[in-house]
This record gives structure tokens, sequence and C-alpha cells, in this order.
């Protein structure tokens, strides 16, 4: 009959229309997810400190790994994050040390704020959880001294080998909850690179990280 619809192409044209919807709905997530991301790193001089934009071998952008003792198992965890949709995870027998690293460019003779979230597992300890920081100019390091920090009331600090390292406190300390780490410091005017790592220190299970950031204090 002249004018009738064809059943045929109609279910072809519903189920194109769905899988054109869902490509849409896919793409906007995206986006919205990455927009976020980029409006909670304003100010942060890491970039990619949410851990949200992956390589093409699906790994954090700008961050490294490395390991220094043991077999540890460091993965991107879309299951675990604090915010957008993933963190970094080390996980250790008690045996491993390894850290997940990146590098930023500084500029010295300004004061800083350092912070990253972290969470663990049942079974971790506040020392097993370490974020070093180590001073360069260019490629020379320049030994960190303690009387460069501002506060450190809210970790555990010390300097050995010329490197600064922090850990949690034992009062703040909790298992399968996000809890933040910050310090503030100076830094001297020959410094204009800061590395910075985040280890699991033979520790024994997992810690995530997320949501790591450097900003610049106003003087």
């Amino acid at each position: 009959m002249k004018g009738a619809s064809n059943p045929v192409k109609t279910l072809h044209s519903i189920r194109v229309i769905a899988v054109l919807f869902a490509a849409a709905v896919a793409v906007f997530l995206h986006v919205s997810s990455t927009a976020a991301a980029d409006a909670d790193a304003a100010g942060n001089l890491i970039a990619n400190g949410s851990f949200e934009r992956l390589s093409a071998e699906q790994w954090p952008d700008g961050f490294g790994t490395w390991v220094g003792a043991g077999e540890p198992v460091i993965t991107v965890d879309r299951a675990v994050a604090r915010t957008g949709d993933q963190s970094v995870a080390i996980t250790g027998d008690g045996s491993a040390r390894a850290n997940v690293n990146t590098s930023v460019s500084v500029v010295g003779g300004s004061s800083y704020r350092l912070t990253v979230w972290f969470r663990v597992t049942e079974g971790m300890t506040p020392s097993a959880l370490v974020v070093r920081l180590q001073a360069f100019d260019g490629q020379v390091k320049v030994p960190w001294e303690m009387d460069w920090v501002l506060d450190r009331s809210q970790v555990s600090a010390h300097v050995a080998s010329g490197n600064f390292s922090l850990s949690p406190l034992e009062d703040t300390w909790a298992e399968l909850t996000w809890l933040p780490m910050t310090v503030t410091f100076d830094l001297p005017v020959d410094v204009n690179r800061v590395a910075i790592d985040l280890f699991n220190w033979f520790g024994n299970g997992t810690v995530w990280f997320d949501d790591l950031s450097l900003e610049t204090l106003s003087n």
C-alpha cells in the first residue's frame, strides 16, 4: 500500500537513534568529567593532579612509577576515587617499596602549599604512607632544609639525605576513608623544580592517592 511504513526500516531507524543517543551521552559525561577535573585544577601547578587524563598506555599523563624493592602492584583504580572517575593505587605485601611520581616547575623565592588526598586498606600504618619532595636547580639537587617548612602541624615530617618526607599523623589516621595531607613551605631562589614521590613504603596493603595539588601562596 502506498504510503505505508516499513516496520523493518522503522526498527532499524530506532536502533540507530538509540546508538547515537548513547554515544552522545557518553561524550557528554566524558566532557563533563574533564571539565570538572580542569575546574578543580584551577591554581594547581601540577597538571593532571586528579589522574583523570590517561595516555595511550592507560596511565595518568605526566606521572611515572618507580620500584625500589619487592613486587608491588601499581594501577589506575577506576572503582575508587575521591573526585572524578579514578585514582592511582599502590599495593604491597610488606616487602615492597614503590612510588608514583611527577616533577613540577616552580619559582624560587616563593611559598607553596602541597596537598594530597589518600585512602588506605586495613593493616596499613602511617609510616608506610610517605610523600617525598626533592628540590632541584635544573638537574642539580638542592638539599632540602627543615627551616624552609612554614607549617607541618598536620603531618609527621623529617629531612634525610637532602629529601623532605612527610607521613600522616597517628591521631588523624583512619582506614577506608579519604584523608588529606597538607604542608606549606618556602623555596630558596635557586630552586626551579620540585620532584614529588607518592610512596607505599613497605606497607602491607593498598594506598590510593587522588587530588594532588601544589599551589603558590600569596606573599
